[in-house]
């Protein structure tokens, strides 16, 4: 099932945490979703099947989570926005960064809240970081806290990557709050 360290992190904390009806339809998902179509509607209805409850995380694997990205601090993640984490990273395997980012604009041109707040969470784990500069600029000008949190708050993606305008402006919205 999990196919690189972020996706074997992500199902060993997931999968315990999960109602037996959630962690059987996620192991499907996991080895069965095969195209884009697929992922776009297991996207969608993650939350019926996970919930949407904070995931409990020890001592030990926030470290590890560390160990994986530095900076990398999933302790405020809820069960749906890792397994939608899992579904990114399970398509993530595109040759090409075109195709994967064409992939991301999509979920975020659709996306609800709950659903922008996992894609920006998840940023820092996903293939071709520096082809999402701009999709994470756009999430530090967002006045929807829960967006503007996934993408400031024990995130490293902004610290790699943002250019220093956009790096000015979250700071400068995180010190208003």
């Amino acid at each position: 099932m999990p196919h690189n360290p972020y996706q074997d992190f992500l199902v060993r904390v997931l999968l315990p945490q999960l109602p037996e009806r959630g962690q059987a339809w996620l192991r499907t998902q996991l080895e069965k979703l095969l195209s884009e179509k697929a992922l776009y509607l297991a996207f969608s209805l993650v939350p019926r099947f996970t919930g949407k409850q904070p995931l409990a995380f020890t001592a030990a694997q926030l470290e590890e989570a560390q160990q994986l990205r530095p900076g990398f601090d999933p302790g405020n993640w809820t069960s749906d926005q890792a397994a939608r984490a899992l579904l990114l990273l399970l398509h993530a395997p595109h040759e090409q960064a075109a195709g994967y980012t064409a992939l991301l604009d999509n979920l975020f041109a659709t996306a609800d809240v709950n659903e922008l707040a996992a894609l920006y969470a998840s940023l820092p784990l996903l293939p071709y970081p520096e082809t999402h500069v701009k999709r994470a600029a756009e999430g530090v000008r967002t006045s929807i806290t829960s967006i503007f949190d996934a993408i400031a708050l024990r995130n490293p993606y902004p610290r790699d990557y943002l250019p220093e305008p956009a790096w000015n402006q979250l700071v400068r919205v995180q010190r208003a709050r």
